[in-house]
This record gives structure tokens, sequence and C-alpha cells, in this order.
């Protein structure tokens, strides 16, 4: 009578605790483990209660067979549970499902095809000698693969009580770690002192056991809500975050966590998360910061330097109940690596800005005092001409006069070039949208030729001139400005190259008119090819000579209405600049 109120009491535990469970709006992958868990509780128990009720006969032996089979299947799913606990993203596939309840389902092929082999419980036999007839090796070594699943499903869950205990939570801790210790005991005593005992006491600490765990471990996943939000929100967000019990212990978190972190994170407090993927001088610090959510219960916000560098910004807050009692603690972890990128890109441009405005003005005083000594040169070759007529008695003074003129026109030389440059410097400098007017894009690829030839010294060139092209409306100041980009990029890679060489071809398609930059370097790296028109990209250590950059010609490019990408044929680096035609 004791061990039918006994089981009786189990199947009543499993029916309610699995209410409460399938209640829940939401369910977790170790929920639907937990009510397979219970369902196969209920068998087992309930399979044991039938037979001690039922004489013996068919009705006997099958109650005595969905017994043994809910026995096999609480293992495991008892395995399944510990795994997803620990485990969750790693363990949740139907592969692991699979491997968890193979016991059970050997088991349920043996009674299904037991006439052949005589495996398991014999037809028409009572429950000990039906025992006593497990002769088949194939039975000691299931038993002993259910053994083993049951072993290490109670260890986990043993050292997870270990881990309350450690991060404060005292009580829930003690409570599971005993529950753990108390299952394997009770089981040996009762098997020790009567062989029918084991089974229905084992069923009772399997149930006693997932009702500790429903108050203690898994309470956030069976009984309570995580502290923070619904689930559909935290999945979708971009952002890390991480939802922890008061001490700190992360509870649940959505992909955007798992990807930062790479790995699951549960199990670790969210001070041990964000430390693992800072730089290691502010491992500390930041250690040291996230620690005041658990001692003093104040919020945390702030900037830190990560791991390949990423600038992560890390806001970490309690959780309470309206009374003020802790509830949990949440973190927040965005990576703001792009957006410093975008603000270094716009510091740079704001720089170019100020310093074209300052060169042009600069430009502008230059070119006036210019004018002046290049009028005063032409008087001095005018006189030098006059000085070389007049000239007679082949006097010291007479022959030093004579190379006046000499000296001037080198002097005018070195003049035209200091002009040349700052004619270059104001058209560069010129206001995006100033000039706008129709132009050839042949003029604007040599325009940029000729400075590019400047800029980079001796460098080969070859140009190709396409036939009646059409004439394009815009900022041709801008266009050179974007074709001498790419020219000084290719003349960047061409660094190591023992005889550099570009090729410049304009041309015109049905998608408008383009300029094709090509050269035999080594080429773009494959790594780098998704960045290359990213405001911050720099294909090589030196950038200072990258003109405006690849990302400012491809604005260019599609202020114009054409766009800017590399051309997949060139053996070496190789970009299409396309500009649409007005009109089409």
């Amino acid at each position: 009578m004791a061990l039918l109120l006994l089981e009786c009491l189990t199947v009543a535990g499993c029916v309610t605790l699995g209410a409460i469970v399938g209640a829940r709006r939401q369910r977790s992958p170790v929920a639907s483990a937990v009510l397979g868990l219970l369902l196969a509780l209920v068998l087992w128990s309930g399979g044991l209660a039938w037979a001690a009720i039922t004489p013996v006969g068919p009705w006997r032996t099958v109650a005595l067979r969905a017994s043994v089979l809910g026995m096999f299947a609480a293992v495991g799913f008892w395995f399944l549970v510990a795994l997803r606990y620990r485990w969750p993203r790693r363990f949740g596939s139907a592969a692991t499902v699979a491997v968890a309840l193979a016991p059970v389902g050997v088991f349920f092929l043996g009674v299904v095809t037991n006439g052949t082999h005589g495996w398991f419980v014999i037809p028409g036999v009572d429950w000990n000698p039906g025992l006593v007839a497990w002769a088949a090796i194939g039975t000691y070594l299931l038993a002993a693969v259910a053994t083993a699943y049951g072993m290490i499903a109670t260890a986990i869950f043993l050292f997870a009580g270990l881990r309350l205990i450690w991060r404060g939570e005292t009580r829930a801790g003690v409570a599971l770690t005993l529950a753990m210790l108390s299952m394997p005991l009770f089981c040996f005593e009762a098997g020790e002192n009567d062989p029918e005992l084991l089974l229905p006491v084992t069923a009772a600490s399997y149930a006693l056991c997932i009702a500790v765990l429903a108050l203690t471990a898994l309470r956030y996943q069976l009984i309570e809500p995580p502290p923070l939000g619904h689930r559909e929100v935290i999945d979708h967000l971009r952002h890390a975050v991480l939802m922890a019990s008061p001490t700190g212990e992360v509870l649940d978190f959505n992909p955007a966590a798992e990807r930062m972190l790479e790995g699951s994170p549960r199990g670790s407090t969210i001070a041990d998360c964000v430390a693992g993927i800072v730089a290691p001088e502010s491992r500390e610090s930041v250690r040291h910061a996230l620690s005041r959510l658990s001692a003093n219960g104040q919020g945390v916000s702030f900037p830190v330097d990560g791991t390949n560098q990423r600038l992560l910004e890390v806001s970490a807050q309690p959780i309470r109940h309206t009374h003020g009692e802790p509830l949990g603690q949440f973190a927040v972890l965005r990576d703001r690596t792009e957006e410093r990128q975008f603000a270094d890109a716009a510091q740079r441009t704001e720089k170019l800005e100020t310093l074209g405005t300052l060169a042009a003005g600069i430009a502008h005083e230059v070119n006036n005092p210019l004018a002046f000594v290049r009028a005063n040169l032409g008087e001095l070759i005018r006189l030098g001409a006059v000085i070389e007529e007049h000239a007679t008695g082949g006097s010291a003074l007479a022959e030093e006069l004579r190379e006046t003129p000499h000296v001037a026109k080198r002097a005018l030389s070195s003049l035209e070039r200091i002009q040349r440059a700052v004619s270059d410097v104001r058209r560069l400098a010129a206001a995006p949208n100033a000039g706008e007017e129709a132009f050839s894009i042949d003029d604007v690829v040599r325009e940029a030729v000729h400075l590019a030839r400047r800029r980079a010294g001796a460098l080969e060139i070859e140009t190709i001139h396409g036939a009646d092209l059409p004439m394009l409306y815009g900022s041709a100041q801008l266009l050179v400005q974007a074709v001498l980009s790419l020219l000084l990029d290719a003349r960047q890679a061409l660094a190591e190259t023992p005889e550099p060489r570009i090729e410049v071809a304009t041309g015109a398609d049905a998608e408008g008119v383009f300029v094709r930059v090509r050269d035999n370097g080594p080429g773009v790296p494959a790594a780098l090819r998704g960045r290359t028109f990213a405001g911050s990209f720099a294909g090589l250590p030196d950038s200072s000579q990258v003109g405006l950059g690849l990302s400012v010609a491809a604005g260019i490019a599609s202020d114009h209405g054409g766009s800017l990408h590399t051309d997949p044929d060139a053996s070496g680096a190789g970009y299409l600049l396309r500009i649409a035609v007005a009109g089409s």
C-alpha cells in the first residue's frame, strides 16, 4: 500500500508540474524536454501502480512493459534536459533528441519483436521472473547506457547547484545540491533493502529532483519568465542582450549576444562575458564596474575598447520588484565600431573641406604676386635684349649683363611651374556645385592624368579614348577629382611592382559613359573587396597618397547618376566609373 501511495503521489506531482509548465505561453527547448520527462515519469509510476492493482495476466504484462518503457524514456529526457540547460544552442537539434532517446527506442524495438529473440519481459511471465529473464547481452548494454545517461545528467545539475552557491544564491544552491546527492543515495538504499522498492523510489526521486530544479536553476525557463521583456523583442535586436540572476549569472540571451561573445554565455556572469571580449588592459576595470550592479544596485554605462579594434558600449542595470527586492540584472552590449569609423571619415572629410578652402584662399593670394613677378621677369628679358643690342667693348659688365635674359628665362620657367600648381589647387578646391556645364569625359581624363603624373612622378599611364562619346553635364572638376583618386590608388598599389603600368580607357554602352582604370599590380585582396568603397577603407598601410579616397569617388559618381564598382575582368586592380548621360 505504501508503494502504491508513493506511485500515485509521483503521478500527481508530475501531472501538476506538467500543467504549470504547459500553461506557459512561451516554452523554451528546456521546457519541452521537461514536459517529455514528466510524461515519461507518469508512464513509469503509473505503469507500476497499474501493475500493483492488476492480477497476473496479459494486462499486468502490458502495465509492466509500459512502466519500463517510461523508465528508459525518463532517463533519456533527464539527460536531454541537462544538455539543453547547460548548452542550449548546441544541443537543441533533432540529432541530440535522437541520441538522448536511443535507449527507449531500442527497448521499444525489443518489446515489439520479443517473440523472435526473447529480449526484455517475456509475455505471460510475472514481474520478478521477467526481470531475471533479461538474458540478452543487448539488455545489459541498454541498462548500462541508461545508467550512464542518468549519472551524467545528475552530475551536470549537481555542478549547477554548486555554482548557485558560489554565485551567492545559497538557498537555491543548497536545495539543488541536496536533491542531486539524495537521488542516488535513495536508489541505492532501496535496492539494497528490497529490489521491489528500486523502481518506485527511483521514479519518485526523479520527480522530486525536477520539482527542485523548477524552483531553482530552471525557474526562469519553466515557471517564471526571465527578468526582462518579451522573447520576440530581444531576439530581433541587433545589440547583444544578457539577462541574469540577481547575482549576475546569465540566465538567457539573444542570438546577437551569442554572435558577439562567440559562444553561449549561459552559466557565466555578465562581468565575465564582457571582460572576455575587451582589451586585456581594460578587463579588471570592467569587472570592477559591473560588480557595482550586485554590490549597490546602481546601473553603469561606459564605452570600452574591445578585441579586434572594436569599440563597445556597455550598459547594465539591475531589475527590482515593486517592493525593492532584487529580481535580476540585464546588460546591453552595442558595437559602435562602424559608428566610430563613420565619425572618423566625417572628421577627415571636414578637414579636407577646411584644407580645400584654405588652399583656395592661399592660391588666390599667391596668384596675384606671381603675376606681378612674371611681368617683371618678362621686362628683364626685354631689357636683356636691349643690353645685347647696345653692349660694346667686351667689358666684364657687358658680359654679365648679357646673362640677364637667360637667368630671367630660367626663373620664368620655374614660375610657370608654380602657377600651374596654383591653378591645379584652385580647380580642385572648387565648390561641389560650382561650374556645372557640358563637358567631355575625355577632357576629364586628360586633366586627371596630367595631375596624376605631376603628383606621382614618372608613371606609365596609357590612355584609350572611345569614339563619338556623348557630352555629359555636371561638375567636371569633381569628376577630375574622382578619376584622380582612382589613378593615385592604382599608383599606390603599384609601389612594389617592377614595371608599373596603368591603363585608362573611356567608352560608352547602354548604361552611359564609363571610365575604366586598370593596373598590373597585385589587385585588391579578396578579404577586402567587400569594404573597397567604405569610408575608412585603405588597401595599403600608407594611405596618404590616395587622394580623396574611393568612397568619395563613389559618391561623386552617384551624384552624377552613375556608380563606381570594381572591375571583375581586371588582372590586377580595376575600377569601372560610370556616368549617366543627361536625358537617358
